[in-house]
């Protein structure tokens, strides 16, 4: 029996709505959510655990009465420990390292809603989920598929939300008070977690600096600073308070120092290897094709083909074109004088300088660079839809098809390693054997933890 035309016609119709429906924010930010569990599956479970059980343990050993001070990861901050030993107070069941998985996984869902919520201060909907789909993917990428050690629990997992946090108020909170004070709570939880969250913290000095003088608007700047030291302050205080208590501020803040000048070396001008840079081609993609539309833009002129604002066909899927249901277009940087795009190139600067000089660059390392790549890229984006202006209608249509389909591509290469690895890892997943691990690194800790980061310092 031969189908009917109406019925091939209305194939016909949804084929060409699909790509579109594609692009949708629902989708894309879908796409998301898939790629985090398949991330979080792949990290959990790959063979390398030392850090992860290491992390799991100090946690464990840190909410513990009586414990010394090499109960901490001596070379970090003790934030993480004191964010995630309550997990085993409270979970039931013999403690292993899956137990941290759900508070992980929490930390990095509200860090995607924070950076989705950054991106709508200067993207519209369609580009905003796009660069946070982008940024799932290359950031679980990193951490997933990482050569040297597994990826659950690690440092960078829980610094992403206070990090984009503290970016967002940067950015996004009118209020200079407010601002201070998120930046404050958000670079404060960042530093406790690891000490590399100054890269941060300088871009946003220099971007505030360079806004204020550009405005000469110096009282608010004084402001906003003062009640972000203020909430360093605060939270520097309680983590010395919590050392004394423990009666560990004598001896962990100096081998914290020591150890955390052993990680730095001199500046490494080689380029990383391919694999470590692919994660990010997709936002390099897009910040090229800002930049050639930017050293090749002109005065856009008369174009009689050209659309009236806020019409759009059904097969235009590109992500440059707002349709009226968008809402209200979104507004420019809350930091009067400080250009969104300077504060990512600061920001993108400050991380990959931090990454030249790490003796081991291990791909999660990669982590922290991956936020500021993708603001970048969104710069980039729209730089390419100005450049698009001034041509015919069936020109940008064919772009922005052009371009959107090279990025799915270019996406595709991160997400399928990682989809890959959690189908294959996902049934040697062993609870008997977590116990086992975690037992065993309990009971030699006080052995190995101190040893492990400086063979001559032993407890």
């Amino acid at each position: 029996m031969e189908p009917s035309a109406g019925s091939s016609t209305s194939r016909s119709r949804w084929l060409r709505r699909l790509p579109y429906a594609l692009v949708q924010p629902w989708a894309l930010l879908s796409l998301a959510g898939a790629v985090h569990v398949a991330g979080r599956i792949a990290a959990a479970l790959n063979p390398n655990k030392w850090d992860s059980l290491a992390y799991a343990v100090s946690a464990d050993w840190v909410w513990r009465r009586g414990t010394p001070f090499y109960s901490l990861i001596l070379d970090k901050p003790p934030g993480q420990q004191i964010l995630t030993g309550w997990v085993f107070r409270v979970l039931p069941g013999p403690a292993n390292r899956m137990m941290l998985a759900p508070i992980e996984s929490l930390f990095l869902i509200a860090a995607y809603v924070i950076f989705w919520r950054l991106c709508r201060r200067f993207f519209e909907r369609r580009l905003a989920a796009a660069l946070t789909l982008l940024t799932v993917i290359a950031f679980n990428t990193y951490n997933a598929l990482d050569t040297t050690t597994d990826g659950l629990a690690l440092n960078e997992n829980f610094l992403a939300l206070p990090m984009w946090l503290a970016a967002w108020a940067h950015l996004g909170v009118e209020s200079p008070l407010r601002r201070g004070l998120l930046a404050g709570l958000g670079l404060g939880l960042a530093l406790s977690i690891k000490q590399s969250a100054v890269g941060l913290a300088a871009a946003m000095a220099i971007h505030g600096f360079i806004a204020a003088a550009r405005r000469r608007a110096w009282r608010p700047a004084i402001r906003s600073t003062l009640a972000t030291g203020a909430v360093l302050a605060v939270i520097g205080l309680a983590l010395a308070g919590f050392l004394w208590a423990r009666g560990w501020l004598h001896d962990y803040p100096a081998t914290f120092l020591r150890l955390s000048w052993r990680r730095v070396g001199s500046v490494q001008l080689r380029r990383p290897e391919d694999y470590k840079l692919l994660p990010l081609t997709a936002f390099g993609w897009w910040a090229l094709l800002g930049v050639i539309a930017t050293l090749g833009h002109k005065s856009p002129s008369r174009n009689p083909d050209k659309r009236p604002a806020g019409r759009r066909s059904h097969t235009d899927f590109g992500m440059g074109m707002k349709p009226r249901s968008d809402g209200p277009s979104p507004r420019g940087s809350a930091l009067e004088g400080g250009s969104p795009l300077t504060f990512a190139v600061l920001w993108f600067a400050a991380e990959a300088a931090i990454l030249g000089t790490l003796q081991i660059p291990s791909t999660h390392y990669y982590q922290q660079v991956v936020a500021p790549a993708a603001l970048l890229a969104g710069h980039g984006w729209q730089a390419l839809m100005r450049g698009l202006a001034a041509a015919s209608t069936r020109q940008r249509l064919e772009a922005r098809r052009w371009v959107a389909t090279t990025t799915a591509g270019l996406a595709l290469l991160g997400a399928m390693p990682l989809l890959a690895a959690a189908s294959k890892l996902l049934p040697t997943l062993d609870l008997a054997a977590e116990v086992r691990d975690f037992n065993d690194l309990d009971a030699n800790w006080s052995k190995r933890a101190d040893v492990a980061y400086d063979p001559e310092q032993r407890p």
